[in-house]
């Protein structure tokens, strides 16, 4: 058995971008013996799919800066040796620190966010134009003997009730991929839908992230910032539309449509690089969006996506 370290430690969305990674390994290559590296949340979003592979966990936050290499004695103990490390475009310093104490063959990528990519072995090439998901399939490509094109990857669980409601989930990790006034699209979304939806506020709603899952997982429709959320609901299956502001197309769910407004500064962040201010100062991309306007292009795509078809999105 060839013992496999794959490491992402990140939010829900930065998990589930490596789903496809971990079912392709799963499936194609039963000769390895994975170890996986994650965030809290990031185990338990993915812990469906898991199954026999053996689970290590730290909030990214503890793996920050130079705090965060006092993390790294305990984090090897607790890893034990690998033959192989793959480590995504935007790991820690303590994460490739980690990686080089535990792992003489280090696959990442030539990035250039971290400083730990000078301890990689193998530097696969970064292009923040391309889509994540499939960016970082190509750690599966290196391994070999899994298929080359990537598969669509899906979580179960999802149980669609006999109680039928939408979500609309307006908060994001940062204020800047965030629309003031998306709570309004709710009245609009249950008289066009026929359900009521029920808006969500991430944390402030002061559920458990058990119920946080279940909700989107038992939704008959989610509509979501470009956030965890959509990445959530675009894995379990649920007919999903996203509304994007700074974010860019790279980071779009596979097969889901997002809606942008489009000023020609959008997106202002990129893979690597997430915008943190708005340069105009106005943030166009989402402070231009009326309820009224944006309904216009949602419902034609959102009755598409609940009756199994896709249509094009245009703003």
């Amino acid at each position: 058995m060839t013992r496999v370290l794959i490491a992402r430690v990140g939010g829900i969305g930065d998990s589930l971008a490596l789903l496809p990674v971990l079912l392709a390994l799963k499936k194609d290559r039963p000769d390895l013996d994975i170890t996986v590296l994650l965030s809290p949340i990031g185990a338990t979003v993915l812990n469906p799919v898991l199954g026999c592979v053996r689970v290590v966990t730290v909030p990214r936050a503890f793996l920050s800066g130079v705090a965060g290499l006092r993390c790294v004695p305990e984090l090897v103990k607790q890893v034990g040796r690998q033959d192989k490390a793959l480590l995504s475009y935007d790991e820690t310093a303590a994460v490739h620190g980690v990686a080089a104490c535990v792992s003489p063959c280090r696959i990442g990528f030539s990035s250039g966010i971290s400083r730990g990519e000078c301890l990689l072995t193998h530097r696969l090439p970064f292009d923040p134009h391309r889509p994540v998901y499939d960016m970082l399939y190509d750690l599966a490509r290196f391994m070999g003997g899994v298929c080359p094109v990537m598969r669509s990857a899906r979580l179960p669980g999802r149980v669609e009730g006999t109680t039928a409601y939408g979500e609309l989930h307006v908060r994001a990790a940062t204020s800047l991929q965030e629309w003031d006034v998306m709570h309004r699209l709710a009245p609009y979304l249950e008289a066009a839908t026929g359900f009521p939806w029920l808006v969500r506020r991430g944390v402030e709603d002061g559920r458990s992230l058990g119920d946080f899952l279940s909700g989107i997982a038992g939704a008959r429709a989610v509509v979501s910032v470009h956030s965890g959320p959509l990445h959530l609901a675009a894995a379990l299956g649920v007919p999903v539309v996203g509304i994007a502001g700074p974010t860019a197309r790279t980071w779009d769910p596979p097969g889901v449509p997002v809606l942008r407004l489009g000023p020609e500064c959008q997106p202002c962040g990129l893979p690597g690089a997430p915008a943190r201010v708005c340069w105009r100062g106005d943030h166009a991309c989402l402070s231009q969006l009326v309820p009224r306007m944006i309904m216009k292009s949602l419902l034609p795509v959102l009755h598409a996506q609940l009756q199994d078809t896709v249509l094009p999105c245009v703003f």
